[in-house]
């Protein structure tokens, strides 16, 4: 395989900088620290510009908090600056990272999100008769940091460029050589790299015949349960060579019974809802109703809203759900 050639000056162009700039900057307008930027923007962009061919930047401005989605997770931000870097690199190395991946990957990926993800488990559990299912524990904080630089390496060629990278891998650790921060553009192409080679060794089993991934979240189908057994013992080993823990819970089933997976109750011959999406459904169609109603955002904005609410149900069969927590709340007239 040919390796990509890259020079700091291509991330430090005015073009791509601008690009990046809009990128970093999309639907994120009315930020604090984004108004900031742009209250004299040719002056700081020039001035991030320098200290991007100078290697003068500050990669340790980390920002951090906790969410729920269902389990805690530590998000860790990047200053608005350093998002406008990672955009930068990523519009030169994106779409090389991209082409790296299987076709059934689909996490943080152009046209392969979460619903593409799902249709694809269903078609694995009507071909085959069993799955296995597994994910990894602590994905992000347990990647290790001079394995991801080599496979890197393998891809991509410059000096001072794979210096660059070298720092922003290094500038986070959860522990000594561990450790990506969720919550940056990097962290995300990174992750979803990180595991190219386990995908294509799975694919490539014996008597696999179907295979998805969702960032760290691995399914694959056989026709017989000594065939699932026999590549999950393997495909645990070849993990562990990745300096990666599988997590104890593995779920191995025909595939009839179905299996939870992007938030669904995958069937053969259905897709439901999941408890949470229902719950998510539910609470956030009433939070925007409330703020309509207290005057504080637009109808148009409520409708934008309830648009995105009710897409991530459309692939699923909510109909009814969905009208019976509308009757519920009550119909408002916008």
């Amino acid at each position: 395989m040919k390796r990509q050639g890259v020079e700091i000056e291509q991330l430090a162009c005015w073009h791509n900088m601008q690009l990046a700039l809009w990128k970093a900057a999309k639907g994120k307008r009315q930020r604090p620290d984004v108004l900031r930027f742009f209250a004299n923007v040719d002056q700081n962009l020039v001035k991030l510009q320098s200290q991007l061919l100078s290697g003068d930047l500050m990669w340790q401005c980390y920002r951090s908090f906790r969410i729920r989605d269902p389990k805690p997770r530590k998000i860790v931000a990047v200053s608005f600056e350093l998002r406008v870097i990672h955009h930068a690199i990523m519009n030169v190395i994106g779409q090389n990272l991209e082409r790296s991946q299987i076709e059934n990957s689909f996490a943080c990926l152009p046209r392969r999100g979460g619903h593409r993800a799902v249709k694809q488990v269903q078609r694995g559990l009507r071909r085959l008769g069993w799955y296995v299912k597994i994910d990894i524990f602590h994905y992000f904080e347990n990647i290790d940091h001079q394995r991801l630089k080599d496979k890197l390496r393998r891809r991509f060629k410059g000096r001072r460029f794979l210096a660059l990278l070298d720092t922003i891998i290094d500038s986070y650790q959860e522990r000594p050589g561990k450790g990506l921060p969720i919550g940056s553009l990097t962290s995300q192409y990174f992750a979803n790299f990180y595991l190219e080679q386990a995908d294509r060794y799975i694919q490539q089993y014996p008597g696999i015949g179907g295979y998805v991934r969702y960032m760290d979240d691995m399914i694959w189908f056989a026709g017989s349960s000594q065939v699932i057994k026999k590549s999950l013992e393997d495909v645990v080993e070849f993990i562990e060579e990745e300096k990666l823990k599988v997590k104890a819970q593995r779920q191995m089933q025909p595939s009839r019974h179905g299996v939870q997976y992007c938030g669904y109750r995958i069937l053969p011959h259905s897709i439901l809802l999941s408890r949470r999406k229902k719950r998510l459904y539910k609470k956030h169609l009433k939070r925007w109703q409330t703020s309509w109603m207290a005057g504080e955002i637009s109808s148009l904005k409520l409708q934008n809203c309830y648009d995105s609410i009710h897409g991530s149900t459309t692939i699923a069969r909510a109909a009814g759900y969905r009208g019976i927590v509308l009757a519920k709340l009550g119909f408002i007239d916008v």
